[in-house]
């Protein structure tokens, strides 16, 4: 057989090889596009969403504010030294407020209590709804101590800011999860960092047993009971 011969027998399998490559080329092409186009739309819906959200929900931050503070249960054990520690259940309850046009509903979440920079107990806060623009949506919570050193409490240096005045600082601090719901759509799950500085004067709570703020104003600015200074960060 001579070369010419050959040469037309091999030239369909170049031209077939040409052409499945141009194929390739082109459905790659296709498929990158696509990509493109699907994460435009996407991110256009999420941007048209975002706006509508913003100006015309306007959303603003829920409030929270003490209204009584229960001691549940208290247990003492002395050691051979000077200390003694408490292990101890408070019942704190709430007053919820959402001036949002749409409702909230809470995970249940459990917080951690501070003392001087170090955990001493766990705040276990119940699964709670609020609904759009309500004002007073009651939560309870419970807050566990165990083995708190009293001792150092009651003779703490109080230059160092973690007792004011007979008043006990504590810090409460943790991630609380939301759903919130829209035109009976929900959105994509949110998180509330909370951190709050608690002052209570533990004398008047252990001898009471329990301590209610209905007239807040007028119990900080005489017996100094009871102080709260919290903050509120969202964030997906």
């Amino acid at each position: 057989m001579d070369l010419r011969s050959q040469d037309s027998f091999e030239k369909p399998s170049y031209q077939y090889s040409f052409y499945k490559e141009q194929d390739l080329s082109c459905s790659f092409r296709g498929c990158c596009y696509f990509l493109f186009l699907f994460l435009l739309v996407g991110l256009m819906v999420l941007g048209a969403a975002a706006l509508i959200i913003v100006f015309v929900l306007r959303p603003r931050k829920p409030t929270f504010a003490l209204q009584a503070l229960r001691l549940d249960s208290l247990k003492l054990n002395a050691t051979n030294g000077s200390n003694i520690y408490a292990s101890s259940v408070f019942s704190l309850l709430f007053n919820a407020q959402n001036p949002n046009k749409v409702g909230i509903r809470y995970s249940p979440s459990q917080l951690c209590v501070l003392y001087r920079g170090v955990p001493v107990g766990v705040a276990k806060l119940p699964e709670f709804y609020q609904p759009a623009h309500s004002k007073n949506v009651s939560v309870q919570t419970q807050v566990m101590f165990d083995r708190v050193n009293v001792s150092q409490i009651i003779h703490g240096d109080p230059s160092k800011g973690y007792t004011v005045k007979n008043l006990v600082m504590i810090r409460v601090t943790g991630d609380i999860e939301a759903l919130v719901r829209v035109l009976h759509v929900t959105l994509p799950k949110i998180k509330f960092a909370l951190d709050c500085m608690i002052g209570f004067d533990y004398r008047k709570i252990i001898f009471s047993k329990s301590i209610h703020f209905k007239k807040r104003h007028k119990v900080l600015s005489h017996t100094r009971t009871y102080s709260e200074k919290c903050s509120f960060a969202v964030y997906i």
